[in-house]
């Protein structure tokens, strides 16, 4: 009987360090996707940013390449 208890606790004992395992499995993949969100987040912002200053550049350079006379017009 005294072994049927020793298996008895040894299997409880196996069961909770599994349990514990996997709370910290998730516990860390939680932590991971709150990070990636967080990046991905911050790289388009970075980017909505880029993009409005390059569209804005790139109509002043056309403009002031327009007014120098440059281009193709055969100087």
């Amino acid at each position: 009987m005294a072994d049927m208890e020793e298996v008895l606790e040894r299997q409880e004992r196996e069961t909770r360090e599994r349990m514990r395992r996997r709370a910290a499995s998730k516990r860390a993949q939680r932590e991971l996707d709150e990070q990636l969100g967080i990046a991905v987040a911050l790289l388009e912002e970075e980017n909505q940013g880029r993009r409005g200053s390059r569209e804005g550049r790139r109509s002043n350079v056309d403009r002031h390449r327009h007014s120098r006379g440059c281009g193709l017009r055969g100087n």
